[in-house]
């Protein structure tokens, strides 16, 4: 795996492209953006591992509700970890809107979308 060192373009993420950053400690956190890339560091930042890239368009949001399970959305679906970012799956959405967000509620997912239609959002 590349040891991303400062966040840029050429690792497939450039920090313009950001949108989401999530630890589930002190020390492991993970950032997901452009072109589906998920990156995740276990030293608080000092050094960024590229856990995967162009998985689904780019990824909006990511959210661990424990340390091993992890779930991130984008315009095309969801994607899930059980191993702490080191494999990635596709999930159904069960909608073809964008989803910009995801969180956890003790273990209650909720996902959150709007769409832009004739300037009314949902």
């Amino acid at each position: 795996m590349a040891v991303v060192h400062g966040i840029n373009s050429s690792y497939g993420i450039d920090y313009n492209y950001i949108q989401s950053v999530y630890f589930t400690d002190v020390n492991t956190g993970y950032i997901v953006g452009g072109d589906g890339t998920i990156l995740k560091t276990i030293d608080a930042g000092i050094s960024w591992i590229i856990e995967g890239y162009g998985f689904i368009h780019s990824l909006w949001s990511i959210h661990f509700p424990n340390s091993n399970i992890g779930y991130a959305v984008s315009g095309k679906g969801i994607l899930k970890t059980s191993d702490e970012g080191a494999t990635w799956s596709i999930l159904s959405s069960g909608t073809s809107n964008t989803l910009y967000s995801v969180y956890f509620t003790d273990s209650i997912l909720v996902l959150c979308w709007f769409r832009w239609n004739n300037s009314k959002n949902y």
